[in-house]
This record gives structure tokens, sequence and C-alpha cells, in this order.
């Protein structure tokens, strides 16, 4: 996020932080703008482009329903959120030498693991190492149980990085 905000700053035009979008503003099918909510004042903000982090049933509800056809609103109406559990690790010693993204086959929950600091250092004080571990329940229809998830999201964790338990430790799991 602050590498694309320095690009927009470098370019002469502003970053605004804290000011949420009220209104995606389009004529004849095309983004021309948005309104923004800036400090209690609503201000029109033209733009060509638009890149929309919060879903897709936010921003047809922000960009009106009559700008969509029927069968992708249709597809938007269908969507279900999916939890997931989110959990970071800290460690005296990295936990895994894989630099990048890891999907886990086999495990109970966790699916997904990336070792931060194998590229951003700056995430952890010196001598210390993050992983992020992301792990889903077995169904995203049913009521999640929240201990019975973190559970077996600890169990996977261990079974993952057998050294966790000598080296490791969970910050948070959410």
């Amino acid at each position: 996020a602050n590498s694309l905000a320095s690009t927009v700053r470098n370019r002469g035009s502003d970053v605004w932080l804290g000011c949420a979008v009220e209104k995606i503003l389009l004529d004849k099918g095309r983004v021309t703008g948005v309104v923004v909510n800036r400090a209690g004042d609503q201000v029109e903000v033209a733009t060509r482009i638009l890149i929309s982090d919060m879903g897709p049933k936010r921003t047809v509800e922000l960009a009106g329903r009559n700008n969509f056809s029927a069968d992708y609103l249709e597809q938007v109406d269908a969507l279900r959120t999916a939890p997931i559990v989110h959990t970071l690790v800290a460690s005296d010693r990295p936990l895994t030498h894989v630099e990048g993204i890891s999907f886990i086959a086999g495990a109970k929950r966790a699916v997904t693991t990336i070792h931060m600091t194998s590229r951003c250092p700056e995430l952890a004080p010196q001598g210390q190492f993050l992983t992020v571990v992301w792990g889903t329940p077995a169904s995203s229809i049913r009521h999640m149980d929240k201990e019975e998830e973190a559970r077996l999201n600890l169990e996977d964790i261990r079974q993952v990085f057998p050294e966790f338990d000598k080296h490791g430790r969970i910050l948070s799991m959410d």
C-alpha cells in the first residue's frame, strides 16, 4: 500500500487516508469519480480508474445497482462471506526456509503460510521472525466454533513447523 501511495504522490496526486467513499460516480457505464467523506465534508473527486477493496456487494451498492447487468447482480447477490483464521506467529529463528507463500496440503485447517520477514525484515525486531498462517474451517456455511478452529489451526502449525514449540509463539489468532 505504501508503494502504491508513493507512486500516486510521485505522479502529482494526493493520497487521503481515512476518507470513506460514499458514492461511486459513473457515466454511461464508466467511472468518472467518487464522493468521499473528508473530515466531515463530502468531496467529489474525479477519476478515470477506481480500485475497490470493499468487495463486490459494497461496490455495487455505492455505484448503484442500475449500473450493472442482471447476470452480474445475480452472481454478486449469491456471494457469501467465508470465514478464515488468521494467525501471526513470531519466532526466534525462521520456521521455514521458503521465502514466499506456501500452500499447505494435507492439514486439517491451515491452507497458506507466508514467511513475512524473509522479504520485509522490518516487520519484526532484530533477531525475530514473523510468519502468517491462514486456515479455513471445514464449512463456511455452518457456525464456526472458534475454540475448536483455534485448536485445529494450532495443531496444523505444529505439524507444518516442527520447531514451533521450541522457537515460536502465537502473537495473535483471529
